[in-house]
């Protein structure tokens, strides 16, 4: 699991962070009906494909931080900045890394199972990143989950009916079907360049 923070890595996140803040702010406005269109963890996984655990894990950390500045994460800064700023660093740091550490046993095998992982990884990231927010938000912010549960059985209801369910769906089918697409269109684009 080395990982070499060479020039074209330093280049190849660095176009993936771009694509990243391009999502972000995309997601941040489309919207249909309740689920918006958060595409903002493909990269992600597409990191932890080309560059391995620490390179999901680092894109996963400029997306914490593409985060931070967002609505909902400035409102929950008012109930308990400190976990905030953990909530949006950690789940696709995490996500980001584990999505690398799946793909590995896949890196070195035939095209069929390299989808197989690419699907698999592409499952990891929206998976860690809903876990982590969920448990966090439990874990960490009672007095928003009192208020804003009303009209849910409870909190965790709440949580996961009215936070997650939708978004978590869309991320978990945008990942796995166009990370593999993407991830097969770069690994092409490398074998030409490396020729």
């Amino acid at each position: 699991m080395k990982f070499k923070l060479d020039t074209k890595t330093i280049t190849g996140i660095g176009i993936l962070l771009a694509i990243e803040i391009v999502l972000q702010v995309v997601g941040n406005f489309v919207a249909i009906g309740p689920i918006s269109i958060n595409l903002s963890l493909v990269p992600i996984v597409i990191a932890a494909l080309l560059y391995g655990p620490w390179g999901g894990f680092i894109l996963g950390f400029f997306c914490g931080v593409l985060v931070l500045p967002s609505g909902f994460a400035v409102m929950l800064m008012g109930y308990n900045p400190i976990c905030t700023v953990l909530i949006c660093l950690l789940k696709t740091s995490i996500a980001g890394f584990l999505a690398g550490l799946v793909y590995l046993p896949f890196k070195e095998k035939e095209d069929k199972l390299k989808i197989v992982g690419t699907v698999l990884a592409g499952l990891t990231v929206p998976v860690i990143n809903t876990g982590i927010f969920v448990g966090m938000m439990l874990l960490c912010f009672q007095d928003y989950l009192q208020t804003a549960s009303t009209g849910f059985a409870n909190p965790f209801t709440f949580v996961i009916l009215g936070l997650v369910s939708w978004n978590f769906i869309f991320e978990v089918v945008s990942t796995s079907v166009l990370s593999p697409t993407i991830y097969k269109i770069v690994d092409i684009l490398k074998k030409r360049a490396n020729q």
